[in-house]
């Protein structure tokens, strides 16, 4: 799905409260008449991209059953624990050039009953030598992995994301390093806190990853609270490579230092990753495997280890028509503590059709199957939590 963008000349110099919050209601009323009419305006100054995504869901359950509270995980948990209509995500992409070699891009998320949100704001240097050079220095988006880069482009056409998403280093604000030198891509950040989830893997209550920690608390990019953590530190990367046209193969990995709020300690967390994905003609296949682990707490807590998989299959029928299958697997472990383990698996049967260059329907079916220990031998009875999505997204 391909994005149009919408150029437009404005002046930012002393633009107070009131005539900030009449910017926003023009680059959102630019939003929607870009998407409803498609006839982007064109002026010198910053270009405007984004989307707006709305939807429906579906859902098992009730407000403590489990993955029935993150249901589309293609949002950030805005939508109702009731079946019905909702909107999504708006989504306002700010670029434009400084010069030839430096450039800025911001992202914001505008949803219904949360505060708009920053998921990126950056501005990044270019040298187009050998190494085809790039750094970024503010709020940078995740290098790592595969699903992360995509979902923030809103290209996937799978509804909601996998139960790996929450795992993944967030968007994080620090410096990153980037280019590449074929076959070979690279990308390392020094970053604040990394972010995930918001929270530490051990602040899961009753050992479901599938609670409230389990929840997006930003689209995407997962910019949470602890995103401006300046007393924490991570390095994190992804090296990737393309031995064969279509076929790309990475690993990815960081090292967290945490700080403990109110002590002056820290933990430690680390993650290790591997991704693949490879497109044959109609056919596109991708697969992720993460492993997080997370020890050294102050309060004494045991070692903690959350790790998973997914792979993804894509088909494409015709230029208007899509489906595909993903299955994934998420396992929660702590150390000598049997009631905080438990196992998620996901099957997800999904299609999309084009309505349009800037117009997409996807519909999705979750097959969730959750066992929560809580000390019983070979886990408690299954959660019921499937859930049906539908999305519609225009992008402009």
């Amino acid at each position: 799905m391909s994005r149009e963008r919408t150029t437009v000349g404005f002046t930012l110099s002393g633009m107070g409260r009131t005539s900030g919050l009449s910017f926003i209601r023009g680059v959102l009323g630019m939003a929607v008449a870009a998407v409803l009419c498609g006839a982007p305006a064109q002026a010198a100054g910053v270009t405007i991209s984004g989307y707006i995504d709305a939807g429906y869901i579906a859902a098992e359950g009730g407000v403590n059953n489990g993955l029935t509270l993150q249901a589309s995980g293609a949002t950030n948990g805005n939508l109702s624990i009731n079946d019905g209509f909702a909107l999504n995500d708006v989504n306002i992409d700010l670029a434009g050039d400084l010069r030839d070699d430096i450039s800025y891009y911001a992202s914001f998320n505008f949803v219904t009953g949360a505060a708009p949100s920053i998921d990126a704001a950056y501005l990044e240097f270019k040298n187009p030598g050998p190494f085809d050079l790039k750094l970024q220095a503010g709020r940078i988006f995740s290098i790592m992995g595969i699903e992360p880069r995509v979902a923030e482009s809103n290209i996937s056409k799978f509804v909601n994301l996998s139960l790996l998403s929450p795992i993944l280093v967030g968007s994080q604000d620090g410096v990153a390093v980037m280019g590449s030198f074929s076959p070979i891509d690279y990308a390392f950040a020094v970053t604040n806190e990394d972010n995930i989830g918001g929270s530490a893997l051990s602040g899961v209550g009753n050992g479901s990853i599938s609670d409230s920690t389990y929840l997006r608390p930003g689209i995407y990019g997962m910019t949470g609270a602890s995103a401006n953590s300046n007393n924490a530190l991570t390095l994190s990367g992804r090296l990737g490579v393309k031995p064969l046209e279509g076929l790309e193969l990475g690993i990815t990995g960081a090292k967290s230092d945490l700080a403990v709020p109110g002590t002056a300690a820290s933990r430690d967390r680390t993650t290790v990753g591997a991704d693949a994905s490879f497109v044959y003609g109609a056919f596109s296949l991708s697969g992720e495997w993460v492993k997080v682990t997370e020890d050294g707490l102050a309060t004494g807590q045991p070692k903690t280890e959350m790790k998973g998989f997914y792979a993804a299959l894509g088909y494409d029928i015709n230029k208007s028509w899509w489906i595909g299958a993903r299955y994934a697997e998420m396992n929660q472990y702590q150390l000598n503590n049997v009631a905080a383990q438990n196992d998620v698996r996901t099957i997800s049967l999904a299609g999309a059709y084009t309505i349009s260059d800037n117009v997409i329907l996807r519909a999705e079916y979750d097959f969730n199957d959750e066992s929560v220990y809580n000390g019983v031998s070979g886990g408690a009875a299954e959660i019921p939590n499937d859930v049906f999505a539908l999305s519609l997204v225009g992008s402009f």
